[in-house]
C-alpha cells in the first residue's frame, strides 16, 4: 500500500478499534494482531471487516462459541503496523483524530443504534414520539467520552451530547444531527447493516419495534479491560 493507502486503512482500523475490535499481543515477540467477535447472525459483517483487512495480512474467519451463542472471530496476522496503532492508542486524544469517513462508518455499525421514544396519542393510537441514535461508548471513560463528542464535532460536524446512563457514559444526538451523520458515513455501510440508518416511522419501518424499552441492553465493559488477556494467533 502506498502512503495515502496506508493512511486510509489507519483510519478505518480505529474505528474498528472504536468499536468492537481490540490489538491482540502475540504469545512471543513484540508485535500484536487485530481480533474482532461478532454474532453469527453478523457474519456478512464479519467477513466484510475481514476483507478490508486482508489488505495487509492474511486473516482467519473462524466459527466459535462465546458463552453458548454461535459467534464469528475475525483474527489478522501480527504486524509492525498494528503494534504501531496499539501504542499510539494510549494517547487518546492524538490517536482518535486520524479516524477517517469510513473508519466513523465501522464504528457506528459496531455501536450505533437508533432510539424511539413510543408513546399513545389522544386517540389512543400507537405513535413514534422522537427518535435519537447512540454510540455505545460506555467502555470508555467520561474524559474519553468528551474527546471523542469534540472530535465528532471538530472533524465532522455533527454535534453528540455525552449523556450518562447508570454509572457510565455514551454519546446521542436527534434526528438532525443524525442525519448530517448519515450524509457522511451511508457510501460505507454495507446492506446488512442499513437498518441502523432508518430514521422513518413505524409504520413505514423495515425493523420492527419492541412495545418494551427503547434502549439496547448490552454488556458493559472498560475498553481497556477489553483486550487485557487477549492473545493473537501469530
Amino acid at each position: 500500500m502506498n502512503q495515502h493507502k496506508i493512511r486510509k486503512f489507519k483510519g478505518g482500523v480505529i474505528g474498528m478499534w472504536l468499536g468492537d475490535a481490540c490489538f491482540a499481543k502475540a504469545k512471543e515477540g513484540k508485535n500484536v494482531s487485530v481480533r474482532i467477535t461478532h454474532s453469527i447472525k453478523q457474519a456478512e459483517y464479519a467477513k466484510f471487516k475481514a476483507d478490508y483487512l486482508s489488505a495487509l495480512t492474511k486473516v482467519k474467519v473462524t466459527e466459535v462459541k462465546c458463552g453458548g451463542y454461535d459467534c464469528i472471530t475475525v483474527s489478522t496476522r501480527i504486524h509492525p503496523l498494528y503494534t504501531q496503532l496499539k501504542e499510539r492508542s494510549k494517547q487518546f486524544a492524538k490517536f482518535v483524530k486520524r479516524l477517517t469517513d469510513e473508519g466513523l462508518a465501522f464504528w457506528y455499525m459496531d455501536d450505533g443504534s437508533i432510539c424511539f421514544s413510543k408513546s399513545y396519542n389522544k386517540h389512543h393510537v400507537y405513535r413514534i414520539s422522537s427518535r435519537r441514535i447512540s454510540l455505545h461508548t460506555e467502555g470508555f471513560t467520561l474524559e474519553e467520552n468528551q474527546i471523542l463528542r469534540d472530535l465528532i464535532e471538530d472533524r465532522f460536524s455533527v454535534k453528540f451530547n455525552v449523556s450518562k446512563k447508570g454509572q457510565y457514559w455514551k454519546l446521542s444526538c436527534g434526528t438532525e444531527e443524525a442525519k448530517k451523520l448519515f450524509k457522511i458515513i451511508t457510501p460505507y455501510i454495507i446492506p446488512s447493516m442499513k437498518y441502523k440508518l432508518n430514521l422513518r416511522y413505524v409504520d413505514s419501518c423495515d425493523v420492527p419495534l419492541s412495545n418494551q424499552s427503547d434502549e439496547i441492553v448490552r454488556p458493559v465493559w472498560r475498553h481497556t479491560e477489553l483486550c487485557r488477556n487477549a492473545v493473537a494467533v501469530a
